[in-house]
């Protein structure tokens, strides 16, 4: 259990809010206090935190919560500022007039912000607790909502983003790079060969520029999957490559590609795996990716993968590939050809 979690979850514990009606949880993960709740609508876009909850018999919310329906609503906040507002925005919206939010998050990730973004969108009746270096804040919805409370739902919600050649995208707050194309991610397009051809994928497709380059490249392509741990990211990617997949085969998995991931034998797998969990690098991450990927590869089926240079993959490379070679390294990153 997180910090965040458990401190969120001491106002419920001593009763300070009320439990009957039908409450929302933003940003959801398992406890076992939500057993307590008669009726709970979870939304959770991660699925390394969603899975827990998906196997206990919860099913996520798609999309932005209903308005005007819940009579209680948790909020685990994220760290990005923008798409923690349009998390506050989804969950007041949400309320019927008069019920309770409860929001939580580290002192150092926006704890220390909710009163005052509370304040500003007009909850009444506000209180607050500390522990764990993490503060959970309460409070009424007021009958009406002031319009910053509008805006923070528009400006951290999905939007079209200009790319800077003139095309858009849609994307929005909270995920990976998420107004702007990935360096790393360009690099590799450029690398990715016209002849690339049969079933392929997109390992951490993210909004899916990749996957885009790839469909509007490689005539032979037959089937594409797009997996990313981020469900908001899917969505995104699904927009941005409906105008240029022609008659080729789209399916969209969402899962945690640390694991072996539900996708068939791949002729060859593209990605730019993550390094980081919050501040701390961590190559594991990406080597756990590699490993997947050669799990889910036919025999001479290609990898191209991209890394900053100084990650130390080559080694986790040669042990589960038969040939690999580094074909380029630009602006501090290293494109990788890796065969099976």
């Amino acid at each position: 259990m997180t910090p965040s979690l458990d401190t969120l979850i001491r106002p419920l514990e001593n009763a300070a809010l009320p439990l009957e009606g039908k409450t929302l949880f933003l940003g959801a993960e398992w406890h076992d206090f939500l057993s307590s709740f008669n009726s709970l609508d979870i939304w959770q876009p991660w699925y390394p935190l969603a899975a827990p909850l998906l196997a206990k018999g919860y099913e996520p919310l798609d999309g932005p919560p209903p308005s005007n329906t819940y009579d209680l609503a948790m909020v685990q906040l994220p760290k990005q500022t923008d798409e923690a507002k349009f998390w506050l925005a989804s969950a007041l919206f949400g309320l019927k007039q008069g019920a309770w939010i409860l929001c939580c998050a580290p002192n150092d990730a926006n704890g220390n912000r909710i009163e005052k973004w509370l304040e500003e969108a007009g909850v009444q009746e506000i209180h607050s607790l500390s522990k764990n270096k993490c503060r959970a804040v309460w409070g009424r919805r007021p009958p009406k909502l002031p319009d910053i409370v509008q805006y923070w739902g528009v400006h951290g919600g999905k939007q079209n983003v200009q790319n800077g050649d003139g095309l858009q995208f849609v994307s929005q707050p909270g995920l990976f790079g998420w107004d702007k194309i990935d360096v790393g991610s360009y690099l590799l397009s450029t690398y990715i060969p016209k002849d690339l051809a049969g079933v392929g994928a997109d390992f951490g497709c993210g909004y899916g520029y990749l996957a885009a380059e790839i469909l509007q490249k490689c005539d032979g392509l037959k089937h594409l999957y797009l997996a990313d741990a981020d469900n908001r990211a899917l969505s995104c990617a699904q927009k941005n490559i409906e105008n240029v997949r022609g008659d080729k085969t789209i399916t969209m998995v969402w899962c945690d590609l640390v694991y072996p991931a539900p996708v068939p034998p791949l002729d060859f797998i593209v990605m730019n795996p993550p390094f980081h969990t919050g501040k701390e690098t961590q190559a594991s991450l990406g080597q756990a990716f590699i490993t997947t990927a050669e799990r889910h590869l036919k025999k001479g089926g290609k990898l191209y993968m991209v890394a900053n240079a100084h990650l130390p993959y080559e080694a986790h490379l040669k042990e589960k590939f038969s040939r690999t070679e580094q074909i380029a390294q630009e602006e501090g990153f290293k494109i990788i050809l890796a065969v099976k």
